[in-house]
């Protein structure tokens, strides 16, 4: 998309129904300085290692809503292409709103908070 490299990790079977974390691919100096979205990417990933699933870098930092809502499709696409169509959302944050998954034929079955 638009040049984007956006990188996807599977984490045991892909199924219908499976645990999805979206993160924003960013440097790693930034990441490693942000002590909140690193230890968030390591639950992540421990979860993942656990339960299965798959862990989607975004490359696009969005900076507004139209943009949040773009990558919200990018990532939509992404996951109907692995053949997912309930998705378990790993996040930091309770009850995001997603408009328009289910045009993707997705749903998110449930929210899980690390």
């Amino acid at each position: 998309h638009e040049g984007n490299h956006h990188i996807v990790y599977a984490f045991g079977t892909i199924q219908k129904t499976s645990a999805v974390k979206f993160h924003h691919i960013t440097p790693d100096y930034e990441l490693l300085a942000n002590q909140e979205k690193y230890h968030s990417l390591m639950k992540a990933i421990g979860y993942l290692n656990e339960n299965s699933g798959v862990l989607i870098f975004i490359d696009n930092e969005y900076t507004t809503n139209h943009e949040l809502m773009r990558d919200i499709g990018i990532g939509a696409q992404i996951v109907q292409k692995l053949g997912i169509e309930h998705i378990h959302l790993l996040s930091t944050h309770a009850n995001k709103d997603y408009v328009g998954l289910s045009g993707f034929g997705l749903s998110i079955e449930k929210e899980i908070i690390l």
